[in-house]
């Protein structure tokens, strides 16, 4: 960017108690005393704050064009894509995402488990006797009539059912379960795979960490 002459600052990071992790609410919520006061939404989450517009020229810059470079068939993808290409050049990063895709996968998978669909459907008859019909817990989240910009009395009352039909019917323990014998089973059968994943990502970190040491000298 300095070469282009702008000055690039990084975006201000949350801290990690700010800042879900997807982990949380991997099963959908579940924090009672949050459901009450929240909803469906995160509670002590910071308020998004309006980025100043930037330059055309200084988004063009940053991001670039998006379309194909001359006959090199190369994207231009501006500085960022500099970046990246500094980053992960000579790293096989279809390793370092793999994790990520087994953690997917395993989700996806335990959705379509007996057990699973079982409780779901417990759950779903669980949260029709309290006057809400849903099929899933992953469903009121996305309904606008419970989840919109602020929180109603009304997205309260459907979280606070949420989680005691999961309790009621133990949804959360069976799906935690059900997944995690998946993703066991993954980490037996793909340990070679994984073990590269590992060995890929922490070349990454070393580069990330050597370039971040020769911009602060």
């Amino acid at each position: 960017m300095e070469q282009q002459g702008f000055d690039y600052e990084a975006p201000e990071q949350q801290s990690a108690s700010a800042t879900p992790t997807g982990h949380e609410r991997r099963y959908g919520i579940t924090d009672l005393g949050a459901a009450r006061k929240y909803g469906y939404h995160l509670g002590g989450a910071p308020i998004p704050q309006q980025q100043p517009r930037e330059s055309k020229r200084y988004e063009r810059a940053l991001a670039g064009t998006g379309k194909p470079r001359g006959s090199s068939g190369e994207f231009d993808d501006g500085c960022t894509g500099e970046a990246h290409k500094e980053l992960e050049a000579g790293i096989d990063m279809e390793a370092v995402d793999l994790p990520q895709w087994y953690k997917r996968d395993s989700f996806q998978r335990s959705m379509r488990d007996s057990r699973v669909t079982t409780a779901f459907r417990e759950w779903s008859g669980c949260m029709a006797g309290k006057g809400h019909r849903f099929s899933s817990p992953l469903d009121p989240p996305g309904s606008r009539k419970v989840m919109g910009r602020k929180v109603t009395a009304y997205e309260r009352s459907v979280a606070v059912a949420d989680i005691e039909c999961k309790g009621r019917t133990g949804l959360v323990v069976t799906w935690r379960d059900v997944e995690s014998a998946l993703q066991k089973a993954t980490v037996t059968s793909r340990a070679k795979e994984l073990e590269k994943a590992r060995t890929e990502t922490a070349k990454l970190v070393r580069r990330a960490d050597k370039i971040l040491a020769s911009e602060d000298g």
